[in-house]
């Protein structure tokens, strides 16, 4: 079935005549063992946010809300009181990224560990990656330039 000069999927067909995804799929593959029509197989790899996902687009990744905090407190903060600011777990996550991006320094004090922000960075690609989905919702990972791609792959690991 064609609309508008292009094929369309099992689902557009289903929607467009009221039937269901099954009833299209069944009826195509007789027509097609009849040699009646074409089928066009494609398939996509689909990127959306999940549930965590929308947390950090939200909210803003771990490492982002650490060095945004650090930068509020003038560059340098004690572990504990970015704990208690953060909470444990984005405490722990952000600092593990914002020490691996070479974000920051862990600096002791005496008894006391603090962090040291030795670089502010501009929006990264996992931040472009995540304002993308949450405003376009679905995407395919083929149209995703090189650079999103990356940060789609990186974000998958976490």
């Amino acid at each position: 079935m064609r609309r508008e000069g292009r094929a369309l999927s099992f689902e557009e067909a289903a929607n467009l005549l009221n039937r269901d995804v099954g009833t299209i799929a069944k009826t195509v593959q007789w027509l097609r063992e009849k040699n009646l029509v074409e089928v066009e197989v494609r398939t996509s790899n689909l990127v959306s946010l999940g549930s965590e996902g929308q947390i950090y687009s939200a909210d803003g990744l771990p490492e982002r809300r650490l060095i945004e905090m650090l930068s509020e407190a003038g560059g340098v903060a004690s572990i504990d009181e970015l704990k208690k600011s953060l909470g444990e777990d984005v405490f722990h996550i952000g600092l593990i990224w914002a020490k691996k991006n070479q974000w920051i320094n862990i600096e002791s004090t005496g008894p006391q560990k603090s962090v040291k922000l030795i670089h502010y960075p501009g929006e990264t690609s996992e931040e472009k990656l995540l304002k993308h989905l949450r405003e376009r919702g679905v995407v395919e990972f083929e149209d995703l330039g090189e650079d999103l791609k990356k940060a789609c792959m990186n974000l998958k690991t976490r």
